[in-house]
C-alpha cells in the first residue's frame, strides 16, 4: 500500500510512492485495539504521523521510497 507524493525537484514533476505501512503505523494499529491506555494510544500516533511526515518530506525532492 503506498500514497502517491509529488516529486517537485523535477522540471515536469514526477510522482513516487510513500509507503504507508511502517513499523510504527502497525504498531499504532495493534495498540489502538489493545488494553493500552488513551495516552498510550495517542503516543503511538503521534510517532506513527511523524515516520510519515518524514517520509513524505524525503520523496518530494525526489530521493524515492527508502527505509528511513
Amino acid at each position: 500500500m503506498y500514497e502517491p507524493a509529488m516529486a517537485t525537484a523535477f522540471l515536469h514533476g514526477r510522482t513516487e510512492a510513500i509507503r504507508s505501512i511502517q513499523p510504527e503505523s502497525v504498531d499504532f494499529t495493534k495498540t489502538f485495539y489493545s488494553e493500552a491506555t488513551p495516552s498510550q494510544k495517542v503516543a503511538a500516533l503521534k510517532k506513527a504521523c511523524e515516520r510519515h511526515i518524514r517520509q513524505a518530506g524525503e520523496v518530494q525532492p525526489g530521493f524515492g521510497p527508502r527505509s528511513v
